[in-house]
């Protein structure tokens, strides 16, 4: 796999189109990830936006604009290193605007068990995140 991924990340001319596929290529490497998501973080409207999705609708998606204050990470790491969410809809229930959470349910997309979430930096600045997640098993 990564051979292919290294030869097809020169053939992309679309960010969209690179964030889609290096999705799908790590969803693939990670032994119990069975969807995920890529957010990147937009500087103009100060929110994380859907880029990427696995198993999810990404239109329903791009819908949705979180505050990097709302994300896991920013609580459990201030953003530097990955973590684990167990459960990841207790979490969203209890710290994402409610509007979000609700278009987030009805998208399925909190029907997972766990998450494992690492931030994305390009030269030391907070780019976004990649989110993996695990469909059966919280552990």
């Amino acid at each position: 796999i990564m051979m292919k991924v290294s030869k097809e990340l020169n053939n992309f001319y679309d960010i969209n189109d690179l964030y889609q596929q290096l999705l799908e290529d790590t969803v693939k490497l990670v032994n119990s990830g069975d969807n995920g998501s890529i957010l990147i973080y937009n500087k103009d409207n100060n929110a994380m936006e859907y880029v990427a999705a696995v198993g999810f609708d990404l239109k329903e998606l791009k819908d949705i604009r979180l505050k990097k204050e709302e994300l896991f990470l920013y609580k459990t790491t201030m953003l530097k290193i990955a973590d684990i969410i167990k459960n990841p809809v207790v979490y969203d229930s209890q710290n994402i605007d409610k509007v979000n959470f609700d278009k987030l349910k009805a998208s399925n997309s909190l029907d997972i068990k766990a998450t494992i979430s690492s931030p994305l930096y390009i030269n030391g600045e907070f780019y976004g995140v990649i989110n993996i997640d695990n469909n059966s098993n919280a552990e």
